[in-house]
Parts: C-alpha cells; structure tokens; sequence
C-alpha cells in the first residue's frame, strides 16, 4: 500500500501540471480564434464591396454557390453522387406517340469546326434516333463568320432530315480571329414543326446568348422555343464571360456578364409574354435550376422549370463537372404548357463525349398549336432537274441505253407502218403497251441518273467498329481526366470492340495516342464506306 501512494502523484504535483499545460496551450487558442475572426472579418467585407470592372472577372454568384451546397445534406449528396452517372431520370423514353412534339436539349460542347466529322455523325444520329420535332443546342463554339458557305449551320444540317429550320446565335461582336469560339446557341425545328415557323430571331446584343424560333397554331396560338447559354464565372481571356465582358467594358457599362445575363432576359421574356405568347425555355444556366438568382427571376415571371415541378428536387446533377447533385440545365414553361411525358437521358445516351445531360419533354399538337396537324403527304426528292447539266447528259445517255434493250424504236417503227391495218381497238392498246413502257423506262433513267446523299454513311461491321473503338478511347480519355464514367458501360464499349481489358491500367498519353490512331483508322475506312458495305453482304 506504502508503495502505490508513492508511485501516485501528489495534488500539489498535479495542479503544477496542469497550470503548466495552460500557459502552452491558450496562446495558440487565442492565436488561432483571432486568425478565424480575422479570416471571417476579410469575407464580409470582401462580399460587400462594389464591383468594379478588375474585380467582376473575379466574382462568383456566391449566393447561388451557398444554396446549391446547402440545398442538400451529405447523405443525399453522397448517395446520388454514386448513381448520377448510371440512371436516367424522370420519365422512361419510349417511341414517339402520334400527335406527339418531341422537344430536346443540351450542351453539345461545340460543333466540329469542319462537317462530315465523327462528332457531326454523332449528333445527326442521337436527334434522328430519339425523333426530336424541336431541340436547342448551347455551345456552338464557332464563328460562323470564318467558316466556309458550306460549312456553316444551315447548309451541314440539310440533309440531316427532309425538312428543317434553324435558328443560331452567335458572339458577333467580338473580332473574327478564328473559327473557335466559345458560347453560342442554336434551335433545331424538324419536319411536322418546320411547317408552323413563321419568325425567327436572337439576343438584340449580338452576344449570342440566346437564339429562339417562333411558331403559330389554330387561332393566333404561337409558341417561342428559346436556347439559352449564360458564360461561367471567369476562366480565361477567351471564355464567354470574359467575351461579354470586353463587350459591356467597351460601352463604359460595368456590368457583371452572368447578372446582365438575367437581366436582359427579363426583359425579353416580358416582351414575349406582353406578345401573347406560349414560352418554353430551355438553358444551360450554369446555376443552381432549384434556388439561384436566376431561378427567381423566372419564379416571378410565373415559369416553372417543368422536370422538376414534376418529378421533385431529387435528380441527378445535369453536368459532369458538378459533384453536388445540382442541376444547372433545365425546361422552363409557362404555366399553360402540360407535359405528356419528360426527363434526363443519361449522360452519353444521346451525344458521346459530351459532359452535360440531355433533356427532354413530350408535349402534345393540341397544347403546342392549338390543334392536331393532318398528315402530311411529302412529295419525293426529284433526282432529275434542269438545273444540272450532268444530270440531263446522265439521263439521257441511260434512257438512250434502256430504250435500245427494250427495242423501243423499232416497236414504234412497226407500230406507224401497220396501224393503217390495225382496227380501232387494237391501235389504242398498241398505243398504250408503247408508251407504258416508255414511262418504265423514262422512270428507270431517272432512278439512275443521280444518287441521292443524305448524310447517311452505308452501314457495315468494320466501319460500326472504328467508331465504336473511338467511343471506347473516348471513354477511358474521360476516365484518365478525372471525370465520372460508368465502369459497366466502358466494359460493355470494350466488350465490343474486342479490346483488352488491360487497356484499363493505360497512361493518359498512352490512351491519347490511341485515340488519334483511332479517329485516323475511322476516317480512312470512312472513304470505302459503300465498298465495305458491298464486301459484308458478300461475306
């Protein structure tokens, strides 16, 4: 016992301690509490400082920024950040309905500065397949200024469907250095709603911030489709925002881009309104679609952001960028528009390589247009005109060669020398067995005479599996940048294309150097398309 009261210390021993364990710790304690109030003192005043044109290349819409990261827990964050990547959401897509207004939309990333390049196909392919009427593209990224006549919108997309209309928007207010440039917008009007644009137009500020295309319907219904683009915050001198920056400054305005961004489009959609008109508003806002600035100002305009109204605050993030679970793209309509059916696609569902969701509603004839539209009866492509004198040396020379075949002159030859014999009955069904085989054969000439090119690549296995072995590239280059790619859906890609799994373990440079190789491989084969098409029915 004498013993355990030795080894034990004494009261006195352990206030000494103690007092001794204060005087070292409170001086960092009060160190750091005054770093933090210091650090809390610099934010505030930061925040309420004005702007002025230095620092609005450096301001972020803070208030948008605390009410995405605050609008969820860490649970419901955490959980859809593993499932955003997998799941669509909403509504199931299924084939369109009759009497049915497909509407569409997304961040395509730019177009190919070149057509007849493999993201062009791609596009083509995602807005034929999922039979979009009406679809906005944000992100054009090009000065349609610089790009050749045969090169520009309009003219690459002709022959994408039988009858189509756009409307683009592009920064025209900058100077024409090069053909890629950031920001853009562009709205898509296919076939059934082609027929019901009566005007068409874009941002009065030559920005390109928004393009729209207006329809009309039974008894003064219109409707306007607007495809809007607001820029990021700053990242670089040729970013849309620091674009429209240089713009305001150059008026002696010191406007934030991303503020006159909602502003401006306030008041345009006022103007729309005040017009009497149906509005659907598809945007990549670059905020916060639950609670943002931007949200508001819509709110108040008695808008409604569709999927959401619908389906809950519960969807997936729309970018691949975002890990928070926020979607910055959305729908937004006036109150009388009712959606059939609507949602997210999954991220590479529609267009590959491109980091947004696409989105889509389904909305009927009669609540778009007022009415159901009749069937439309579309004549057939001529093959033959007068316009081309190819054409007619090309017509000729077959019809030419088919008549002899048919022994057509000396049909007729006989026919005049004997009719004088014939009677009434048999000359007119001479007359006729003659000239029905003169249309079989004029038709004949005229199938002949000129092949129709639609854009349509002939199919055939080899080509099918340069383009897939691109998307499996693709997909790893995505994977090695740090973003969010579905492991089932790379294994299924290399599955495939009968590419090892071992590619996995590959280095960035590695995967990009593959990847050229396969672009390189895809526009080779691309060149004997037809011949690899007429080898695989033989095989």
């Amino acid at each position: 016992m004498n013993n355990q009261r030795d080894k034990q210390p004494s009261k006195n021993n352990r206030e000494k301690h103690y007092i001794a364990y204060l005087n070292t710790s409170l001086p960092l304690i009060v160190a750091s509490n005054r770093l933090l109030n210091s650090l809390k003192w610099l934010t505030t005043r930061r925040r309420s400082l004005p702007v002025t044109p230095k620092e609005s290349l450096a301001i972020v819409n803070e208030k948008e920024k605390d009410s995405s990261e605050s609008s969820l827990d860490c649970e419901e964050q955490r959980g859809r950040q593993e499932t955003q990547e997998d799941v669509s959401f909403g509504d199931q897509i299924n084939l369109k309905k009759e009497n049915i207004v497909r509407i569409g939309f997304r961040n395509i990333g730019g177009f190919p500065v070149r057509k007849s390049k493999v993201k062009e196909d791609i596009i083509r392919q995602g807005l034929v397949k999922w039979e979009f009427d009406i679809f906005g593209v944000a992100e054009t990224n090009l000065d349609w200024r610089l790009c050749k006549e045969e090169d520009k919108l309009p003219l690459r997309t002709k022959v994408w469907w039988e009858y189509q209309h756009v409307s683009w928007a592009f920064n025209s207010r900058s100077p024409s250095f090069e053909p890629r440039q950031y920001g853009g917008t562009a709205v898509f009007s296919v076939n059934q709603a082609v027929h019901r644009v009566v005007e068409k137009g874009f941002d009065d500020s030559l920005l390109g911030r928004w393009a729209w295309t207006r329809y009309k319907g039974k008894g003064n219904c219109t409707l306007r489709m607007i495809s809007a683009y607001r820029p990021n915050p700053p990242t670089g001198p040729k970013s849309v925002y620091a674009q429209q920056n240089s713009y305001f400054l150059s008026l002696g305005q010191q406007r934030c881009p991303r503020q006159a961004f909602v502003e401006d489009l306030q008041l345009f959609l006022q103007e729309c309104l005040e017009a009497g008109d149906q509005i659907v508003l598809a945007l990549d806002g670059n905020c916060n679609m639950r609670d943002s600035d931007l949200q508001c100002m819509l709110k108040r305009l008695s808008m409604l952001e569709i999927l959401i109204s619908t389906f809950g605050n519960s969807g997936p993030a729309t970018s691949k960028r975002n890990s928070s679970a926020v979607p910055i793209d959305g729908i937004w309509t006036t109150p009388g528009k009712k959606m059939e059916a609507g949602g997210y696609f999954k991220f590479d569902e529609v267009f590959m390589n491109t980091d947004h969701r696409c989105l889509w509603i389904d909305v009927s004839f009669i609540n778009a247009f007022g009415h159901n539209m009749p069937p439309l009866f579309r004549p057939q492509t001529k093959r033959l005109h007068c316009r081309d004198p190819r054409l007619i040396d090309n017509f000729t020379y077959l019809y030419k060669k088919y008549a002899l075949r048919s022994d057509l002159k000396n049909r007729v030859k006989i026919f005049e020398e004997s009719y004088h014999t014939m009677t009434l009955d048999e000359v007119k069904d001479e007359y006729e067995r003659i000239d029905e085989l003169r249309c079989q054969i004029t038709a004949k000439g005229e199938l002949k005479c000129r092949k129709l090119r639609k854009g349509n690549m002939a199919f055939s296995p080899t080509l099918n599996n340069a383009r897939l072995v691109i998307k499996a590239w693709s997909l790893r280059m995505q994977r090695a940048n740090g973003h969010k790619v579905s492991s089932r859906l790379i294994a299924r890609t290399l599955k495939k294309t009968n590419l090892s799994a071992s590619i996995r373990g590959f280095s960035k440079e590695s995967i990009a150097s593959n990847l050229k190789e396969a672009y390189t491989n895809y526009y080779t084969l691309k060149t004997d398309a037809a011949i690899l098409r007429k080898t695989a029915l033989e095989n």
